[in-house]
């Protein structure tokens, strides 16, 4: 399960942090970045799952979409990129053990040259 959503320079959003519940609801005025969120959880996801790529440095491609790279930095940015992570408790092998799992971050960062992915713990 999620447990915090971070994001930086992608569409309306210019940081945020976002702790996530097993349940998570959001609710804000209209352009507050509410959808902006979602659809960087959405491309982040689909990037681990190794479905969308950066062909060219200009578009992320995928199998439903293909979207101008430069349409996802934020307006006014000094940056080319975006960058979009999650962190997680790893469940896989903890269930059982009853030992304490393991904080888990994952950052991709999407950029002119592709896109790119660490994780760490």
């Amino acid at each position: 399960m999620f447990t915090q959503l971070r994001i930086r320079d992608f569409k309306a959003l210019e940081s945020a942090e976002i702790d996530l519940a097993r349940i998570s609801i959001f609710i804000g005025p209209n352009n507050s970045g509410k959808t902006s969120a979602l659809q960087a959880l959405d491309l982040l996801l689909g990037a681990l799952a190794g479905e969308d790529n950066v062909a060219g440095g200009r578009w992320i491609a995928g199998p439903d979409r293909q979207i101008l790279l430069s349409s996802l930095v934020r307006i006014g940015s000094r940056r080319d990129s975006v960058s979009i992570g999650v962190s997680y408790r790893d469940e896989s092998d903890y269930a059982s053990s009853g030992l304490s799992r393991p904080m888990i971050s994952q950052d991709v960062i999407f950029g002119d040259t592709g896109y790119r992915s660490h994780r760490y713990e």
